[in-house]
């Protein structure tokens, strides 16, 4: 059944729908977004996830081993001599230059006894790579059941060699104060080692001599040395007066002078 709308009614509709329309016809575009708000504050941390698998066990480390070295210094092309000990009885040992990040160079091994002791002697027979310069390294000793340790080690040039000089106790004359040309020098020493093997020479100036003969001293540190005629003075040697210089392999050193004269109308001058 169809029911008459009141003309009141219908005029209140006919009303609200011409205001909606208005509204919708007088809006505007869409303004900026507006700037934005302060960070929130963080929120509760989460429950922690379950531990991982443990890790494999590491070997383990011989902290009693130590190394020494019996020198100060190690020289470019010269040997040293090193001990260890407190490593495991038997074990290899292998003494290595931590030069840099990338180069290490062994330098000796060894066996440790049944006390956990070893010798070693580096550097190798071709000696110290031309990496190593002058400064402080790192000697480190490993074994092959776990033992390490490690020191610290000053390469350096090897010094210049002091030349022997006379000690007091030293001594050397000589039989005949003047030596003609084709004649033979002969004297004392005293004061030298027992059994040292001694070296006697005439000095002839600029690092040159004439070599004299060779001896070994006594119990006493006492020998006597007279030159073979296969060296006697040649006449190559100008006159003057000369040092005679023995030398002992023990470095004891002494000198004495003499004259070397030429020989005329068979006379010694």
């Amino acid at each position: 059944m169809i029911r008459k709308m009141s003309l009141g009614r219908y005029l209140g509709m006919s009303l609200v729908l011409a205001l909606a329309l208005a509204t919708i016809a007088c809006e505007g575009a869409i303004g900026p977004a507006g700037a934005t708000g302060a960070q929130g504050p963080q929120g509760a941390q989460g429950v922690a996830g379950p531990a991982g698998p443990a890790g494999p066990s590491g070997a383990a480390v011989n902290g009693a081993a130590s190394i020494h070295v019996t020198s100060s210094e190690i020289h470019h092309g010269g040997k040293f001599h090193g001990v260890g000990a407190g490593f495991i009885p038997g074990e290899a040992v292998v003494v290595s230059m931590l030069v840099d990040i990338d180069t290490v160079v062994t330098i000796g091994s060894g066996t440790a006894d049944a006390l956990g002791v070893l010798e070693f002697t580096g550097p190798p027979k071709a000696g110290l790579p031309t990496a190593v310069w002058n400064g402080w390294y790192t000697l480190q000793a490993d074994g092959q059941f776990g033992s390490t340790t490690s020191i610290p080690v000053l390469v350096a040039d090897a010094p210049a060699p002091v030349a022997p000089k006379p000690s007091p106790e030293n001594n050397l004359s000589m039989a005949h104060s003047k030596v003609c040309h084709g004649g033979v020098a002969e004297g004392h020493g005293s004061g030298f080692n027992s059994g040292e093997t001694v070296l006697v020479s005439l000095q002839l100036g600029d690092g040159d001599e004439f070599p004299l003969g060779g001896v070994t001293a006594n119990d006493s540190g006492a020998f006597h040395f007279k030159s073979s005629s296969k060296k006697k003075l040649p006449e190559s040697i100008d006159p003057g007066v000369y040092t005679v210089k023995a030398l002992g392999l023990d470095n004891s050193v002494a000198t004495a002078a003499v004259e070397i004269a030429a020989e005329v109308d068979g006379k010694c001058e």
